[in-house]
């Protein structure tokens, strides 16, 4: 019995194998850069910190990062993607004299299923995308209050062309929407809860290159 269901299990992986979704499995990985934009504002504040951003707007850059795609069938995928953003926030006058710059980098990261609408024409692709992400914030900006990680919801619209061989050329616009709060420091507790809050809506443009392995 035991050598029976061996046997079946290995027929049953050869099966699978060699059958046509597996033949369509594809697996495409490449470095990713763009520029992030925060599309956001902050609630006002009783209390305000002059390292933190007094705008979200103060945090776009360049960003650049890596993403994997995996095509499960000919119009169905799933995608991780990963970038990071430096940026610089300018200085700031005080009762103490001038403060700053300083830096500040923000992390995303986005796992979505991709829907393929585009009919099948030589290799290119136009997808739909939606999933989870998450948003960090960290950096000098943000040492006294601790680097913030909030969960988002991601969603998006991206494409490929083929350039040679197993080579593609990828852009995409993703878009991260979360809930931002800073908690305000226990010693200014009495001003309220929230150092820095408001709802984010983060829009992130990517241009890349991959390379599919099948």
């Amino acid at each position: 019995m035991g050598r029976a269901r061996v046997r079946y299990a290995g027929a049953l992986l050869l099966l699978v194998a060699g059958s046509p979704a597996a033949a369509q499995t594809t697996i495409e990985i490449g470095p990713v850069f763009g520029y992030y934009r925060p599309a956001g504002g902050f609630d006002p504040a009783a209390a305000y910190s002059v390292s933190l951003p007094r705008n979200p707007q103060e945090l776009s850059g360049i960003a650049w990062g890596g993403q994997a795609t995996i095509w499960l069938r000919t119009r169905v995928g799933a995608q991780l993607q990963v970038t990071s953003i430096a940026s610089t926030m300018g200085l700031v006058n005080t009762p103490a004299g001038p403060m700053g710059p300083t830096s500040a980098r923000v992390t995303t990261g986005a796992a979505q299923l991709l829907y393929d609408f585009l009919p099948k024409s030589q290799g290119s692709r136009a997808w739909l995308s939606a999933g989870p992400g998450i948003v960090r914030h960290g950096g000098d900006a943000y040492a006294g209050v601790g680097s913030q990680t909030d969960l988002a919801g991601a969603a998006g619209l991206g494409g490929s062309v083929p350039i040679t061989g197993a080579l593609s050329a990828t852009a995409g616009v993703t878009a991260l929407v979360y809930s931002y709060d800073v908690a305000m420091p226990a010693d200014l507790r009495a001003n309220g809860e929230s150092l820095q809050k408001g709802f984010q809506s983060d829009v992130l443009l990517s241009v890349g290159v991959t390379w599919a392995l099948h």
